[in-house]
């Protein structure tokens, strides 16, 4: 089994190299040369992509648990998670995680009251909600937008309060998600679905009767995924609002 050094070292051996074209296709398939043309084409295929026109907040009946502000624990844990070697977001002042890690004690309390104004307010810090877009491109016709995976880079210090909702939320979903489900959560995985699968292909052959599987493919499908049915969702688990805002 190949360590994830192992695994690293052989993708960047092996990972084929695409120069960054400097044409792209509008939505009728005309090239597009101009810079500025070319980044007005990213912008509206974005806006397409992440519309979030018709988000609504739905009100919530808050959860004890959930309900609690940010404990000075969580944001030394969440200082401890950060990611280091990591770009900055839009940050005027570039701030990096390693920047972070190493300010300490005075480090967390100073976040943690930040984390607290956020949370009795309910207000994100417009800073915060602010992210740089870098495209990285698959397989395919390069001049499609379609055919690059976008990244969004975010402030470091909105990394903080994410990772606590995050862990949060985890918490509350992994009480109410479906037994049979094994993607995205903690020590599961394909290999649970796989030999159910297995189970029930012996199953049929054990009984002589026919199976029929269908596998889809979403395109898209975490981009494109409906933000008004994932708040209801967490409507339905009782997630407190600010965890939601």
């Amino acid at each position: 089994m190949f360590s994830n050094k192992h695994k690293e070292m052989h993708s960047q051996i092996t990972r084929e190299f695409r120069p960054r074209l400097n044409v792209i296709k509008d939505k009728n398939g005309n090239a597009l040369t101009d810079q500025e043309k070319i980044g007005e084409r990213w912008a509206e295929y974005c806006r397409e992509m992440y519309d979030s026109s018709k988000i609504i907040s739905p009100q919530m009946s808050p959860n004890e648990e959930d309900d609690l502000p940010p404990l000075k624990s969580e944001v030394e844990w969440a200082i401890r998670q950060l990611p280091s070697g990591k770009s900055a977001g839009v940050d005027n002042i570039q701030i990096y995680a390693e920047m972070i890690k190493v300010s300490g004690d005075s480090g967390v309390e100073l976040y943690h009251k930040l984390c607290l104004k956020i949370w009795e307010t309910e207000q994100w810090p417009e800073e915060w909600r602010k992210s740089v877009f870098v495209t990285l491109p698959k397989k395919g016709d390069l001049q499609q937008c379609p055919k690059y995976r976008t990244i969004a880079l975010i402030s470091h210090a909105s990394k903080i309060l994410l990772k606590i909702i995050m862990k949060r939320l985890e918490n509350t979903i992994s009480r109410e998600a479906n037994e049979t489900q094994a993607g995205f959560r903690p020590n599961r995985g394909a290999r649970d679905q796989i030999m159910n699968l297995r189970n029930m292909i012996e199953k049929t052959r054990e009984t002589n009767t026919e199976m029929y599987m269908c596998f889809i493919d979403y395109t898209k499908a975490f981009d494109r995924v409906s933000h008004n049915k994932l708040l209801n969702d967490l409507k339905t688990f009782k997630v407190h609002c600010v965890l939601c805002t």
